[in-house]
């Protein structure tokens, strides 16, 4: 469980955004950065976890947009739900489970 408390916060390395936003958002990345392109800024560690996990998910979309279907739906709305995303989702996660325990012969 993560604590709720201000100071729990993780050292990350965060790099400079090409895009500085208004004139007053530019001017408080000069100031965190100080004319570097990267720095370590200390995060709040709910934020850190976050983004070390959502890799994860992004590979579970990304395969799953391989498989497309041609096929059309005429029965109702939860039918297109289940074949489209629920079938996606379910041969993604084979894939990715296989993945792990394969060994070729």
């Amino acid at each position: 469980m993560h604590s709720t408390a201000p100071l729990n916060r993780t050292p990350k390395e965060r790099k400079l955004p090409a895009k500085r936003g208004t004139k007053a958002e530019a001017q408080r990345l000069k100031e965190v950065f100080n004319g570097d392109q990267a720095r370590i800024i200390p995060i709040p560690s709910v934020a850190a976890q976050y983004n070390d996990k959502i890799n994860h998910m992004d590979r579970g979309d990304q395969i799953r947009s391989y498989s497309l279907y041609q096929h059309r739906f005429r029965r109702g709305p939860w039918q297109a739900l289940l074949w489209s995303f629920l079938l996606d989702v379910a041969l993604a996660n084979s894939f990715i489970l296989q993945k792990k325990t394969w060994h070729p012969y």
